[in-house]
């Protein structure tokens, strides 16, 4: 949820530290609840992915897993 319009980015990190896409670039959103379907990338290995939404560069960070 965007509590108020802000500028809004989303990247994926390997557990390295290395930039692995950015499904969302410096997007203007108005206050609202949004949905994003991302698909990484291609040959992408198994391992601990971290997601970091930025609202007006303030970071929330989540995990994901890839399995397989």
């Amino acid at each position: 949820r965007v509590a108020y319009n802000a500028q809004v980015s989303i990247a994926m990190y390997n557990s390295q530290g290395n930039l692995v896409a950015q499904p969302l670039t410096n997007e203007l959103k108005t206050e609202g609840e949004y949905s994003l379907t991302h698909t990484p990338p291609a040959g992408l290995p198994q391992g601990i992915y971290f997601y970091v939404l930025y609202v007006c560069e303030q970071p929330l960070t989540r995990v994901a897993v890839k399995v397989y």
